[in-house]
């Protein structure tokens, strides 16, 4: 409890909306719309996907959702597909998943320090795996 409190002092969250980058993103928006203009939509195909995640490394801590790279590593071609779609769905709206946005925070003590005061441990943030593709 000791530790939460420290950290919820040391990192308090962004506000959800902000007039000046709201303007931006709509400027943005526009700007990849409009007919001939803008830059090129991202695109990933299957085999960049299935690429990436034959290299995940398996020894990493899932995040909130509990899925492992092992788990990622052993999905079949067919939803593998159906991640393609969604990373390239991704890129195409410019919205990545919120579930994707939450981490699971965990503290590391620092060596040497006293490991009773807050300030001896360090935040680790564990993202889900599939964000970090």
């Amino acid at each position: 409890e000791l530790l939460a409190a420290h950290f919820e002092k040391q990192f308090t969250p962004l506000p959800n909306s902000c007039n000046a980058h709201d303007a931006q993103l709509a400027a943005y928006d526009r700007l990849i719309h409009r007919p001939g203009g803008g830059h090129p939509v991202l695109h990933v195909d299957f085999a960049t996907v299935k690429r990436h995640v034959r290299r995940l490394k398996t020894d990493k801590t899932p995040g909130l959702d509990g899925i492992t790279n092992q788990v990622v590593k052993l999905l079949p071609d067919n939803s593998l597909r159906h991640l393609t779609g969604i990373f390239n769905r991704v890129f195409r709206e410019g919205v990545f998943p919120s579930a994707w946005k939450h981490a699971l925070v965990v503290t590391i003590p620092k060596s040497g320090a006293p490991a009773d005061s807050p300030t001896s441990h360090r935040p680790i943030s564990l993202l889900p795996s599939l964000a970090l593709l």
